[in-house]
C-alpha cells in the first residue's frame, strides 16, 4: 500500500483523487472524519457545552441589525412623503408656473365626474345585488358601460390619453364588467320566488329584455320555465328524503309550495298582462324607455329620479358631479324590444305551461305520496290540500277566468288521479299481505309441525282446557265472564294453536284494512272536489278486490293443502290437511271482519241479510269446499286401515261351525213363540266390532264433532265400497259351511246396517253358501237381531252411531223391553232433557243427528 506524503495530501483534491486508490482515498476520508471529530472535542472543551448558544444569539444579532436598518429607511420615506407643507410648497410653484383657465377645466371635470361614476359602480351593483334589487343593478350596468364607451370613443374626453393616465378606468370596468352575467343570472333566478309581488316579477323580466336582449314573450316563457324548474326541484327534494317519517312531515309543505306555486305563477301573469290596459308590465318598459327608471312611490307626486344620481353614495352630493357629465350620459335612455304584447299568445302559453305541470307531476306524484302507508295518512294529506285550494278558490276563479278564459281545477287535472290511485294502491298492498298469510304465516309453522307429533294440534292444550275451568271459580265481573265465555266458545270450536294463530292473524289484518278504509267514509257525503263519488268508487273498489283477496287466500291454502298431500308420513300429512281445513271453516263459519268488510258504505253496519248476500255465500263456501277436500287424506287413510282390519278379520275368522261366535248362538223369546227350532247369530265377531271400532277411535281422535255431515258420509261412502271390494276379493273360489255363511252373513249385515248411510251392501256371494230355503226362513229374524246387537254397540261405537241416530228413536220400545228382560249391559233410552246451559256440551236431539 502507498502512503500519500503531506504535499500530496494538502494539495488540491482533484490532484489527490487522481493519483490515491479507493482503499486511500477512503482511508483519508476516515482519517479526516476523525480530525474533524477531534477538533469538535478540543472546541466544546475550550468553549463548553454553550457554543451553541452563543452561535444562535450572534446570529439574532445580525437579523436585527438588518431589520432596524430597514425600519429607519421606511420611516424617512414616510416622513418625507406626509410633508404637508412641502407638499403644499411644491403644489404652488407648479401652480404659479402654469396658469390654467375655466375652458381648461372642463374637460378635467367632466374626465373627473365620468372616473368618479365608474368608481362608485361596483360597490352600488354590489349593494343592489345584496337586496335582490336586479332592475337597479342592471340600470347601473347599462349606465357604467355607456360612460366607459364615452372615454373611449369622445375626443373630447381625451385632453390625455386616459387609459394610460388613468388605469383605474381599466380596472373597474373589468370588475363592473364581471357583474353582468351575475346580474343576469340572479334576476332568471329570482323568477322562481313565489312570495314576490307582480310588480317585482316584472322588475325582474325587464332585467332580462334589459341586458339579455329579450322580448316581451321570451321573457315570459324564461318566467314559466323558472317555475317550473321551481316545481320540479321541490319534487326532487321531496323525493330525496331518505326518512320515511320525514318525509311524510314535509309533504304537505311540499305539496302546498307546488299549489302555491302554480297559483301565483297565474297570478303573477294576471297582474302584469292583464289586470290593465296598456298592461303593467307594456307600461314599466315605457317607462324604462322614456325616464330610464320606474315611478318612485316615495318620491312627491310620484316624480321619477334621474337614473344616474343612483349611482353615487348617499353621502355624497351627487349634483355636483352629474352636471359635469356629458349630456349623452345624463340623458340616456335605453331601448327595449318593440314586439307587441299579444294576450292570446300569453294565454296560449299558459295552457301549455299547466299541460306541461300536469306532466311533471304525473310519474313523480304517486312516488311522492309513498310515505303515507295508510288510508288515515293520505285522507289527512288529501284534506290538507283541499283546505289549501278552498282558501284561494274565488282569487283563483278570477284568475282563470281573465288569464285562462275558462275555470281550471287543480285538484281535477292534478292531483285526484295520483291520491285516488295511491289510495287503491294501498289497498292492494294491504290485501296482498292478507292473500299471503297461508304462505309467510301459515306454511313455515306447519313445516316445523312436521318434525314433531301433530295429534296434539288437534285438540285444544290442556294449558286452555285448565284455563277455561280454573276461571270458573274467580268469575267477579263482566270483563271476567266474557273472557271466560271466548275461551269457552274456542274450547267449543276446536281453535288449537295454529288454528287460531292462522284466524287471529286474519281478522287482525282484515279488520285493520276495514277500519283504515273507513277513514274515508267521512267525505261520503260532501259534494266539494267530487269527494263523494270518489268515496264510492273507492269503496266499491275495496269491496271487489276484498273478495279477490280471501279468493286468493283461499287459494293459498288450497296450495299448501297440496303441498302437506306430498309429505311421506300420511298420518302426519293427513292431520295437517285437516288443520289447514279447520281454519277454512273456522273463518267461513265465525269470522266477524269478512262480513263487516263486505257492508255497503251507507250505513258501515253489519246487514240483517248478509248471509243472502253472494258475494258473502261464494267465499263461504269456497272455504266449505276447502274445509270438505282437506278430510280426503283423512278418509283415504282410515278407509286403508279399514281396509286392513277387515281384510284380516275375513281372513283370520274361520267361517265354519267351529266359528267362536257360533257357539254364541241363542234363541229368543220370539223364537220360541214361533216355535222356531235352532238358535242364530245374535253377535258379530270381535274382529268385525273391532274393524268398526277403529273407525271410530279415529274420528274420536281427530275430534269428531267438527266433522259435518258431508265429511262423514263422504267417510261411510269409502268405506262401505272398500268393505264391498274385500268381501268380493275374499269370497272368490270360498268354502265354507252353512253355519259359517250365517255367522259372516250377520257379521256383514251388521256392518252395513252401521254404514247404512253408504247405501247396501251385495251379500249375494255369501247367500251362495246358504240353503235358500233356510235362509228364508231365517232372514226375518236378522233384521230384529241386528238392530239389537247394533243398540248393545252403541256404547263403543257412538261416533258411527250417532250418524244413524235414528234408530234411537225407532227402537226406544225394544230398548225398554230388553231391560225388562234383565238385560243390563243395554241402555234404557229416555227423552233427552237440556242440561248444563251454559255448557257449549252438545245434547243428542234431533237437530244434532241431522248433522
Amino acid at each position: 500500500m502507498v502512503i500519500l506524503d503531506d504535499a500530496v495530501l494538502n494539495s488540491d483534491p482533484d490532484t489527490v483523487l487522481s493519483q490515491a486508490s479507493i482503499a486511500q482515498v477512503r482511508s483519508l476520508e476516515k482519517k479526516t472524519r476523525v480530525a474533524i471529530e477531534t477538533q469538535k472535542k478540543e472546541l466544546r472543551a475550550r468553549v463548553g457545552e454553550q457554543y451553541l448558544d452563543l452561535i444562535s444569539a450572534a446570529d439574532c444579532i445580525i437579523a436585527m441589525s438588518k431589520n432596524a436598518n430597514k425600519i429607519q429607511e421606511k420611516l424617512r420615506r414616510m416622513q418625507s412623503v406626509c410633508d404637508g407643507h412641502a407638499v403644499r410648497q411644491k403644489a404652488a410653484l407648479v401652480r404659479d408656473s402654469h396658469p390654467v383657465t375655466g375652458r381648461q377645466q372642463r374637460p378635467v371635470y367632466t374626465l373627473a365626474a365620468l372616473i368618479k361614476s365608474l368608481a362608485d359602480v361596483p360597490e352600488q351593483i354590489w349593494h343592489a345585488l345584496e337586496h335582490h334589487r336586479y332592475l337597479q343593478a342592471g340600470r347601473l350596468y347599462t349606465l357604467a358601460k355607456v360612460v366607459h364607451d364615452y372615454l373611449l370613443e369622445e375626443s373630447d374626453c381625451k385632453p390625455v390619453d386616459t387609459n394610460a393616465a388613468f388605469p383605474v378606468i381599466r380596472r373597474q370596468w373589468d370588475a363592473i364588467n364581471f357583474f353582468m352575467p351575475q346580474i343576469v343570472h340572479k334576476a332568471t333566478l329570482h323568477l322562481r320566488v313565489t312570495e314576490q309581488s307582480g310588480e317585482h316579477v316584472a322588475e325582474d323580466l325587464l332585467v332580462l329584455m334589459l341586458l339579455d336582449q329579450r322580448t316581451y314573450t321570451t321573457s315570459l316563457e324564461e318566467l314559466f320555465r323558472m317555475r317550473t324548474q321551481g316545481i320540479k326541484d321541490t319534487i326532487h327534494t321531496s323525493l330525496k328524503s331518505s326518512v320515511a317519517e320525514t318525509a311524510e312531515q314535509r309533504l304537505g309543505s311540499h305539496l302546498r309550495d307546488i299549489i302555491y306555486a302554480i297559483q301565483r305563477t297565474l297570478a303573477h301573469i294576471d297582474t302584469i298582462a292583464f289586470t290593465s290596459s296598456p298592461s303593467a308590465f307594456e307600461l314599466y318598459a315605457r317607462d324604462m324607455e322614456t325616464n330610464f327608471s320606474l315611478p318612485n312611490p316615495s318620491s312627491p307626486n310620484n316624480t321619477p329620479l334621474p337614473a344616474i344620481t343612483s349611482v353615487f353614495s348617499p353621502s355624497t352630493n351627487a349634483h355636483l358631479l352629474v352636471r359635469y357629465l356629458p349630456e349623452s350620459v345624463q340623458q340616456y335612455t335605453p331601448t327595449l324590444a318593440d314586439d307587441p304584447l299579444d294576450l292570446g299568445s300569453i294565454r296560449q302559453m299558459a295552457e301549455e305551461w299547466l299541460k306541461e305541470i300536469q306532466n311533471v307531476l304525473t310519474s313523480p306524484l304517486p312516488e311522492m305520496l309513498g310515505p303515507l302507508d295508510t288510508q288515515h295518512k293520505l285522507v289527512q294529506a288529501r284534506s290538507k290540500v283541499w283546505q289549501l285550494l278552498e282558501s284561494q278558490d274565488s282569487s283563483w276563479k278570477q284568475v282563470c277566468s281573465r288569464v285562462l278564459g275558462h275555470s281550471y281545477s287543480l285538484w281535477d287535472c292534478l292531483f285526484k288521479d295520483s291520491f285516488d290511485g295511491h289510495a287503491k294502491h294501498l289497498i292492494d298492498k294491504a290485501l296482498k299481505t292478507l292473500s299471503d298469510q297461508p304462505t309467510i304465516i301459515l306454511s313455515p309453522s306447519l313445516v316445523t309441525k312436521q318434525c314433531g307429533d301433530f295429534s296434539t294440534s288437534l285438540w285444544p292444550s290442556n294449558k286452555s282446557r285448565s284455563a277455561a275451568s280454573d276461571s270458573l271459580l274467580s268469575l267477579s265481573s263482566v270483563a271476567d265472564m266474557g273472557a271466560f265465555k271466548l275461551t269457552l266458545t274456542k274450547l267449543a270450536q276446536g281453535e288449537t294453536s295454529w288454528i287460531e294463530q292462522g284466524y287471529n292473524a286474519f281478522e287482525t289484518t282484515l279488520d285493520t284494512i276495514r277500519k283504515d278504509q273507513e277513514a274515508h267514509a267521512s267525505f261520503a257525503s260532501q259534494d266539494s272536489f267530487d269527494a263523494k263519488k270518489s268515496t264510492q268508487q273507492l269503496w266499491s273498489y275495496f269491496q271487489s278486490n276484498v273478495i279477490q283477496a280471501i279468493s286468493q287466500y283461499c287459494s293459498s291454502l288450497r296450495a299448501l293443502l297440496n303441498q302437506v298431500t306430498e309429505w311421506k308420513d300420511n298420518k302426519k300429512a293427513s292431520d295437517a290437511s285437516l288443520l289447514i281445513g279447520r281454519l277454512a271453516r273456522s273463518l267461513a263459519q265465525h269470522s266477524q271482519s269478512l262480513p263487516l268488510a263486505l257492508t255497503t258504505l251507507s250505513s258501515l253496519k253489519l246487514r240483517s241479510a248478509i248471509d243472502k248476500d253472494p258475494s258473502y255465500t261464494g267465499l263461504q263456501n269456497d272455504f266449505m269446499r276447502l274445509f270438505e277436500e282437506a278430510h280426503t287424506p283423512w278418509v283415504k287413510r282410515v278407509a286403508s286401515c279399514f281396509e286392513i282390519l277387515v281384510d284380516g278379520a275375513l281372513k283370520n275368522t274361520a267361517w265354519d261351525d267351529h266359528c267362536a261366535a257360533v257357539m254364541l248362538w241363542e234363541d229368543t223369546e220370539e223364537d220360541k213363540e214361533e216355535q222356531r227350532e235352532g238358535p242364530l247369530p245374535s253377535q258379530a265377531t270381535h274382529p268385525t266390532v273391532r274393524a268398526l271400532f277403529s273407525v271410530c277411535e279415529e274420528m274420536q281422535r281427530i275430534q269428531m264433532m267438527l266433522l259435518n255431515k258431508k265429511v262423514v258420509q263422504t267417510l261411510v261412502n269409502q268405506l262401505l265400497a272398500v268393505l264391498q271390494e274385500t268381501l268380493d276379493v275374499f269370497l272368490e273360489d270360498r268354502v265354507m259351511t252353512e253355519r259359517g255363511a250365517l255367522q259372516l252373513m250377520f257379521d256383514l249385515q251388521f256392518m252395513g246396517f252401521v254404514l247404512r248411510q253408504g247405501g247396501r251392501l251385495n251379500l249375494d256371494n255369501v247367500k251362495k253358501h246358504i240353503d235358500p230355503i233356510n235362509w228364508a226362513a231365517f232372514s226375518p229374524h236378522f233384521d230384529v237381531r241386528i238392530e239389537r246387537f247394533y243398540l248393545k254397540q252403541t256404547l263403543f261405537l257412538h261416533t258411527l252411531a250417532c250418524s244413524n241416530g235414528e234408530i234411537f228413536e225407532s227402537n226406544k220400545a225394544v230398548t225398554k223391553g230388553l231391560v225388562q228382560q234383565n238385560q243390563p249391559n243395554v241402555l234404557p233410552m229416555v227423552s233427552t232433557t237440556t242440561r248444563f246451559t251454559l255448557l257449549p256440551i252438545g245434547q243428542l236431539t234431533h237437530a244434532s243427528r241431522a248433522w
